[in-house]
């Protein structure tokens, strides 16, 4: 194994090592969430062996399954880590699919998404909506005071 493969596969080990803890602070959940992230972004062919990492990322994802402890974004690089490295490898296959279910997870994972998405813009709607109400009733107050200074300017005048 040359150097740049070692320095790899130790940092993938540090990695996995801070992605695996399951403390619900707010700063661990970061430092998992940039775990993940990192090991996303490793090259699919770098010489990490599976058994490197197999049991470790299938353990994230099936602990995130039960109790739902990590952010979306650091579960889709939980995801994204093992997927990279499943297009060669028929086992790996068979574990995203039968063990770790990633479809199902896909398929829940976009309608939240999405559902958060839709929600997101019926709320940006209606702040706009109430922007604009508060800018009507704001226009519509300057005119009637506009109306009873003219009125009583006729009045007195």
């Amino acid at each position: 194994m040359d150097l740049p493969e070692r320095v790899t596969e130790i940092c993938v080990r540090c990695l996995l090592k801070v992605a695996l803890s399951k403390e619900e602070s707010e700063k661990t959940q970061k430092e998992v969430e940039m775990a993940l992230l990192a090991l996303s972004c490793i090259e699919l062919y770098n010489g990490v062996e599976n058994e490197l990492y197999l049991n470790e990322i299938k353990e994230i994802i099936q602990y995130h399954q039960k109790c739902g402890n990590l952010t979306p974004f650091a579960y889709q690089s939980a995801w994204l880590f093992l997927i990279y490295r499943s297009f060669y490898d028929e086992d790996l296959v068979a574990a995203v699919v039968n063990e770790l279910h990633f479809v199902e997870d896909a398929r829940r994972e976009l309608g939240d998404l999405s559902k958060r998405v839709d929600r997101k813009r019926k709320e940006e709607e209606n702040e706009k909506r109430r922007k604009e109400t508060k800018e009507e009733l704001l226009l519509i107050r300057w005119l009637r005071m506009l109306v009873i200074e003219k009125r009583g300017g006729r009045r007195g005048g």
